[in-house]
């Protein structure tokens, strides 16, 4: 079929009985759940869902994401659009069973394709913040399953980037955040503690409960609890930077003397590191690192911090996107070191 032909079809449209409906929006927000309402309220509706299309684990058409040798199932790659569209068409020049049916359209990137998202009359967009999309996430099963660290470096970026470009380029759009009265209904969180505490017992090496189990605690500030939970899970599994992240600034708040604090916060690091070298656990440790030096810039320190910074270049610095932030900070520290020296010997020749 021509692409000219298909533009044709596509503007035929507007004459078609059929009211046109695109749900889209954050993964797990909520899409097939309103998808289904509405084909329930709207006899003869029919449901089209974009997960139907995607394309085989095998296809050559999927980008890569190098650091994790996954494929990236948020890009508009992912999915076969032409055989969508053929079956978008078929149902489009057809007589709609009932005078009110729908053609309701959903999935997370609908939106992004320049010829689908131009076939709905009405568009609807449901957001999630971040704590609650992972939380939800990590209760899904998905085929492939999600591999560590696709949520932080995968899932959330792209599905930012793919929400700017909806909100540039449909302006019809109508917004509803579906996480605002999740969980209003649910048992008090210090049953929730104790009923993952028991299930983790039961089956240890379901993923999800050690994620939600820290959630809880983390949300109630139970830090013994939370501690102890960080410990069995990375026992058992590999950790996301995030979760890394966000057990070394617990520890932060409630750590004891300096000196112990500093001693615990570089074995986090460094167990972070072998869990998930990225470029947010070299940098951050790479701050705290910097952090750590005297007041009198000792160079024992300095060559401490930049063994920390040359293990991070070699390890991530050449990462597209954000290696230069490693190569930045250490930059800054050389500068600083500099003024430092310049001070010192401007200092002796005063004395």
């Amino acid at each position: 079929m021509s692409s000219n032909n298909c533009e044709m079809r596509y503007s035929c449209k507007m004459q078609t009985q059929w009211i046109t409906v695109g749900i889209s929006g954050c993964t797990n927000g909520g899409k097939t759940t309103l998808a289904s309402a509405l084909a329930n309220r709207f006899s003869g509706s029919i449901v089209v869902n974009q997960d139907d299309y995607f394309r085989s684990d095998d296809s050559k058409e999927h980008v890569l994401i190098p650091e994790l040798n996954h494929k990236n199932w948020e890009r508009l790659e992912s999915v076969n659009w032409d055989a969508m569209m053929e079956h978008l068409e078929n149902i489009i020049h057809s007589p709609p069973p009932e005078k009110h049916s729908l053609l309701i359209v959903e999935g997370h990137i609908i939106f992004n394709h320049d010829k689908i998202r131009n076939l709905f009359q009405k568009k609807y967009f449901l957001t999630l913040n971040r704590e609650e999309c992972l939380r939800r996430r990590v209760q899904r099963i998905y085929e492939p399953p999600d591999v560590p660290g696709y949520f932080d470096i995968c899932v959330w970026p792209m599905y930012m980037l793919n929400l700017q470009d909806v909100e540039k380029n449909c302006p019809d759009v109508k917004y509803f955040d579906e996480g605002s009265s999740e969980d209003s209904d649910d048992d008090d969180d210090e049953d929730k503690i104790s009923l993952l505490q028991r299930q983790i017992e039961a089956s240890p090496y379901t993923y999800e409960n050690h994620v939600k189990l820290i959630s809880v605690c983390r949300k109630e500030k139970e830090y013994e609890e939370l501690f102890a939970a960080r410990e069995r899970m990375s026992e058992l599994f590999p950790m996301t930077p995030e979760l890394w992240i966000d057990w070394i600034n617990d520890e932060r708040k409630v750590g004891s003397s300096k000196l112990d604090l500093r001693t615990r916060l570089n074995s986090l690091y460094e167990r972070a590191l072998k869990d998930y070298p990225s470029v947010s656990i070299w940098s951050e440790y790479g701050q705290f690192a910097i952090g750590t030096i005297g007041d009198s810039f000792p160079k024992c320190d300095l060559d401490r911090v930049r063994e920390i910074f040359e293990r991070a270049i070699t390890s991530v610095g050449i990462h597209v996107v954000q290696g230069s932030l490693i190569w930045e900070s250490f930059r800054e520290l050389e500068v600083y070191w500099l003024i430092q020296l310049k001070n010192n010997e401007t200092a002796s020749k005063g004395n």
